[in-house]
């Protein structure tokens, strides 16, 4: 299997914005109930900043909204896929009248208005609106790709040399997790969570005791270059020796499965307080399409299916530029430990 960024690269979209080329927030991070469908561009915190249609096209789609996106374009691109700009602080001019004139005439602020293509065709690099922070949130610009049937796909596919990032992920903290009331981890049925340190690779120096059926979640934050941010992972793998027993890449997903996330981030452990784990193993109701041939329960380590002793796991995660951090350990399985 091979995991690399979608190199679907046919389409050289423009840049959106002259604010910044840099990210505050990455595609598919975690949000209560759903997944961040865009990439956040830095402003500074500062609003007014230009934005550009990506690529010739038209305004299918405007919003105001006192919540949510607040002001944003929904731009239909001459390849079938959809740009959407949100929290902006206003319009081109003509759109920004066009709107108004609505407002007006409904004597509501609120507006979702579906436009035809003959209305406000655009040219690329054409100036469309002005970066915001309309609707919730600090001043920044919310940026979407979407495919032709309205699903985010992950932007970085068309700007993988606009952001600079030669940062690897960093490892933060990894929790073992019985998964079934006769799993035992060191002769426990606990939670165990062992600090990484923050490192880009670690090896735990401890040889853990499994009997039964265990989970494994992990904290991890990638960066890049110019920004302090903490942003999600692209792909990762876990191997148990040398079988690969889960995969997880972060291209696209609908709307209709956001809420799902609850069982790709481990959302028990968020709720307490831990925060954000990734879990590496795929809940049976988890029909999301990151996972590849991982199939359900897949990840889950099984001392019943492994033989007895010593067994090697490792971790890979990589951040779209294919910067790497890496996890290893030794655990010993038996169905009945010393």
């Amino acid at each position: 299997i091979s995991f690399l960024p979608l190199l679907v690269i046919s389409q050289d979209y423009l840049w959106p914005t002259n604010a910044t080329k840099l990210l505050s927030s990455s595609f598919c991070e975690f949000r209560p109930r759903h997944y961040h469908a865009a990439i956040d561009i830095k402003t500074w915190n500062r609003t007014g900043y230009r934005i550009f249609a990506i690529e010739d096209g038209y305004i299918m789609r405007v919003r105001t909204s006192a919540f949510g996106y607040g002001k944003a374009i929904y731009l239909k691109l001459k390849d079938g896929n959809i740009a959407v700009y949100a929290h902006l602080s206003k319009f081109d001019p003509e759109l920004d009248a066009y709107v108004l004139s609505k407002q007006k005439s409904s004597q509501s602020y609120y507006q979702d208005i579906h436009l035809t293509s003959d209305k406000f065709p655009v040219k690329r690099g054409q100036v469309i609106g002005y970066t915001g922070r309309s609707g919730i949130g600090y001043p920044h610009l919310h940026f979407e790709i979407r495919n032709s049937n309205n699903e985010p796909i992950n932007p970085m596919q068309f700007y993988l040399n606009e952001v600079q990032d030669t940062y690897p992920p960093r490892l933060y903290e990894v929790a073992f997790i019985p998964m079934d009331y006769t799993s035992i981890i060191n002769q426990k049925a606990d939670t165990f969570f062992f600090d990484l340190g923050r490192q880009h690779s670690y090896s735990l120096p401890d040889t853990l005791l499994f009997s039964g059926k265990i989970g494994l979640a992990m904290k991890s934050y990638d960066q890049a270059n110019g920004a302090r941010n903490q942003y999600s992972f692209y792909t990762s793998r876990m191997w148990i020796d040398d079988s690969l027993v889960y995969s997880v890449q972060y291209d696209e997903f609908s709307y209709g499965q956001t809420a799902k996330i609850e069982l790709d981030k481990n959302f028990s452990l968020w709720r307490k307080g831990e925060g954000i784990f990734h879990n590496y193993y795929r809940h049976p109701r988890n029909k999301l399409p990151h996972y590849g041939t991982t199939e359900a329960n897949g990840g889950i380590i099984d001392t019943d299916r492994l033989r007895d002793g010593i067994h090697h796991l490792k971790i890979e995660i990589l951040d779209y530029h294919q910067n790497q951090a890496t996890f290893n350990m030794l655990f010993m399985s038996g169905r009945s430990l010393p």
